[in-house]
């Protein structure tokens, strides 16, 4: 039996921004796809093509690429084209999908191993689902695939259901993860993204996150925002969220935390961290609220999953006097200021900060999360208090 592996990298990434996920570069410093060939090669499978539609993509690594003879009628095309490709040579094609990181060569071997000569096609499955993409495909089932591309049944399990195919069943789910989205990759390399969020301009935003980039191992810093990138913005600075996005995608693997500033809400579906910083004005009986809060601060600090209160910050200037004077209250909008010389209240403060934040941050490594804890605490005057939801 002579066969051919067929990666599939045709897709257009919809949930991953349009990137081309068998690019995705793993913590070893290899991509997806790097792996696949790697597995398909020790289970014995010396030929392999890789199904797509833009050549460029995939030049390194020095395999044909097969684009899709038919538009828009997703893998199954793919498929029809690598067969039409290889039929004259090859009896057999190992399709896998190129976004699944996890694949090894043992689960390829049985692959290969599990078919019958009445078998013309086999398929994966787990308790959980199928993965019809996961498939050992006699050539000469061709005929059949294009007959279901000439009707428009593009589905792939539907197609190997009506052409009664067989679904060998794994018991490893995780062996057949496909990478669809940015959460999927922070599952497969336990990456924690930290979102600091905040109720407007000048609260400690920006100060906070350079403060936990200096304190997190191997952690990369970005911020979201409007106007012009000015000199003094950070290097990784974005003004629309599909560049960051991207951004994002192509960086994730490389670090073990992600530190982004920003307040757009499509990025918190990402967050494991976020943290959400009030306006300091807000919570001065003296000061109206500053007219610079954002009409949607409630609605993040409703998302976030850490909210930071202002403990012990300075209320300046206080009519003709020239006092200082400090704030403590539970209640933001319901202020009561005590003079700054009471150590002892201050003191206080500064334990419940340490001890919330402990609690806050328990799953952490503890020489980690005392960094951490110090680098929250400095972010403002004179300490904050977090709480979780």
């Amino acid at each position: 039996m002579s066969i051919a592996g067929v990666i599939l990298a045709g897709g257009q990434a919809k949930r991953y921004h349009q990137l081309a996920k068998g690019n995705i570069v793993l913590s070893d410093g290899k991509t997806i796809i790097d792996h696949q060939i790697q597995a398909l090669k020790e289970s014995g499978i010396k030929d392999i093509v890789i199904s797509a539609n833009d050549a460029s993509l995939y030049q390194q690594y020095n395999l044909p690429i097969i684009p899709d003879q038919e538009v828009d009628a997703g893998p199954l095309a793919g498929i029809a084209a690598a067969l039409h490709f290889l039929q004259e040579k090859y009896s057999t094609i190992i399709t896998l999908p190129c976004d699944a990181p996890n694949i090894t060569a043992n689960k390829i071997k049985r692959l290969i191993t599990a078919t019958t000569n009445n078998d013309d096609l086999v398929y994966t499955k787990t308790k959980i689902r199928a993965h019809p993409l996961f498939a050992h495909i006699k050539t000469h089932c061709l005929p059949k695939i294009l007959q279901q591309l000439t009707n428009h049944h593009y589905k792939i399990l539907d197609t190997w259901q009506q052409l009664a195919a067989t679904a060998i069943e794994f018991s490893d789910e995780t062996a057949f993860l496909n990478i669809n989205t940015i959460n999927d990759l922070k599952t497969l390399t336990n990456t924690n993204i930290w979102i600091i969020t905040g109720a407007g301009h000048n609260v400690g935003k920006t100060t906070l996150a350079t403060e936990l980039k200096k304190t997190l191992p191997a952690s990369l810093y970005m911020k979201i925002g409007h106007g012009v990138n000015k000199p003094n913005k950070p290097t990784n600075y974005f003004q629309d969220i599909n560049s960051a996005l991207e951004f994002l995608c192509k960086n994730i693997t490389a670090h073990e935390h992600i530190i982004i500033e920003t307040n757009k809400k499509e990025l918190f579906d990402y967050g494991n961290y976020i943290i959400f910083i009030p306006h300091r004005d807000a919570i001065h009986r003296i000061f109206p609220p500053n007219q610079d809060i954002r009409p949607d601060a409630e609605i993040l600090k409703s998302m976030a999953n850490i909210k930071i209160h202002t403990k012990c910050h300075p209320v300046l200037n206080t009519g003709s006097r020239s006092t200082r004077s400090v704030q403590y209250s539970n209640n933001i909008m319901d202020s009561v200021v005590k003079p700054r010389n009471d150590d002892k209240q201050l003191q206080i403060n500064k334990e419940q900060i340490k001890t919330t934040w402990q609690n806050t941050l328990k799953e952490i490594e503890p020489n980690l999360r005392k960094k951490i804890i110090n680098a929250l605490t400095k972010q403002l005057d004179y300490g904050a208090v977090a709480n979780r939801i």
